[in-house]
């Protein structure tokens, strides 16, 4: 027997009887956002060659773009929500918050054309007023340690699967257009 588990901004469960695999990302939609997969699914669902088709490095292209746009954009929001979760673990209290598998409504902006972020921390404070409080600083701590690291692995995963749908989405409505277009 063993059990599966999404590592989230906890700290690593380690090594436990019976066994516990934790997903080596945020959680197990992490595995489905990278640019490896995005090309997949322009492969086997768009049906678009990467040899033949100037239509999959455009695409590609584009979403590596408007992937890190996105990133930049829920930083904020991923850090604040990261130091929560530790001051939980550490301070054995509760957030006093429970996200939705979306992010609050009029956060981030996501089209083909860019993504933006329409919210800072003083909106973050007001949409989750029973949040513990916390320190602006230790958020620009923890924005500075997720700088360096593979964004779409440690950010918050239904977010990431968010994103990457609306991109699909967009990408399909915007298909006639879009194709003849780049």
């Amino acid at each position: 027997m063993g059990f599966f588990i999404d590592r989230d901004f906890n700290s690593p469960v380690g090594d436990k009887n019976p066994p516990i695999f934790e997903t080596p990302c945020y959680s197990v939609e992490n595995l489905y956002v990278s640019i490896s997969v995005f090309k997949e699914i322009l492969t086997n669902e768009f049906h678009l060659s990467e040899v033949s088709d100037t239509n999959f490095k455009k695409l590609s292209s584009l979403y590596e773009q408007r992937q890190k746009e996105f990133h930049n954009s829920v930083l904020l929001f991923n850090s604040w929500y990261s130091c929560l979760i530790e001051k939980r673990e550490n301070e054995n209290r509760k957030t006093g918050v429970t996200l939705d598998d979306k992010l609050p409504n009029n956060f981030i902006d996501i089209s083909l054309d860019e993504v933006k972020s329409s919210y800072d921390f003083q909106k973050i404070k007001e949409t989750f007023p029973n949040a513990i409080e916390i320190d602006y600083t230790e958020v620009e701590k923890k924005m500075e340690f997720f700088q360096d690291k593979e964004m779409h692995k440690v950010f918050r995963g239904k977010y990431e699967l968010e994103f990457l749908i609306k991109m699909i989405r967009e990408i399909l409505k915007d298909s006639s257009g879009y194709f003849g277009a780049y």
